[in-house]
């Protein structure tokens, strides 16, 4: 059964900046990120690994998504 419920370890490493992110997204390879129904409006993204998130239900609008790495990304419902 899938997660629909944000995990919050996972936004406040999001909200930490996509250095650490994708420093975070390295060591964890195997992760499969949360962010389902986040609030994360004019969030800067940009080249962020975002492969495999669940983001559904998000609110991105006016975030940065230039270069980052959506595949297989689940973006039902979000908001952009």
């Amino acid at each position: 059964m899938e997660d629909k419920t944000i995990s919050s370890e996972h936004l406040a490493k999001m909200k930490e900046g996509v250095e650490t992110w994708n420093k975070w997204r390295r060591e964890n390879p195997n992760l499969l990120p949360n962010l389902c129904e986040a609030n994360l409006p004019r969030g800067e993204f940009s080249e962020g690994n975002l492969r495999k998130a669940n983001l559904r239900g998000a609110d991105l609008r006016s975030a940065n998504l230039r270069g980052a790495s959506l595949q297989e990304v689940d973006l039902r419902g979000v908001n952009l």
